[in-house]
């Protein structure tokens, strides 16, 4: 299923179970969704920051530009976030760099149409477009971001915990590329 079509599965099933009633859609970040890459995982919790204010600003019902402000700034850091996983898993040669790569541009390009049809009102930022990105960015980084991390973990010339998502030379990890 594509992201679209669960996000627009997803909006429907919440507005039929919250009619028109507000709802809190704030949400805690846990522990347990890391992934044992720390630079990663604190760009995970930023990513989930940045999602939580766009719910704050919906259940405060501000403007659609306010919520579109967050969405672009929540684009921009994914886009940061993906090019570091991305050279994590290009140092590490990952065997499903490629496949995890094209997740990362489906969420960028659904992004930035909901941005676009947002800004041209053909969508209202609701609360099921905050827990489409929940969603989405949760089952990415328990499916595919934890099977990356695992796999460097299992390298025995890997060091997760130590890599520096600044792309600087002092990547605590001797890779070897075949």
């Amino acid at each position: 299923m594509t992201f679209s079509l669960f996000r627009t599965r997803l909006i429907l099933v919440f507005k039929l179970l919250i009619g028109a009633t507000v709802m809190s859609i704030e949400f805690e970040w846990h522990k347990k969704w890391e992934i044992g890459v720390k630079s990663l995982d604190d760009e995970h919790k930023d990513l989930y920051d940045l999602i939580n204010q766009a719910a704050q600003s919906i259940n405060e019902q501000s403007s659609q530009e306010n919520i579109i402000q967050i969405l672009e700034k929540l684009l921009e850091h994914s886009k940061e976030h993906f090019r570091n996983e991305e050279y994590f898993m290009l140092e590490m040669n990952y065997p499903k760099r490629i496949q995890h790569t094209r997740e990362h541009s489906m969420l960028v390009a659904e992004t930035i149409l909901m941005i676009k049809d947002a800004r041209t009102s053909q969508t209202i930022l609701d609360c099921g477009t905050v827990h489409s990105l929940k969603h989405w960015l949760l089952g990415h980084v328990l499916s595919s971001d934890k099977e990356m991390a695992d796999y460097c973990i299992n390298k025995q010339d890997c060091v997760p915990h130590k890599f520096n998502s600044t792309y600087s030379t002092t990547i605590e990890c001797n890779f070897i590329v075949t």
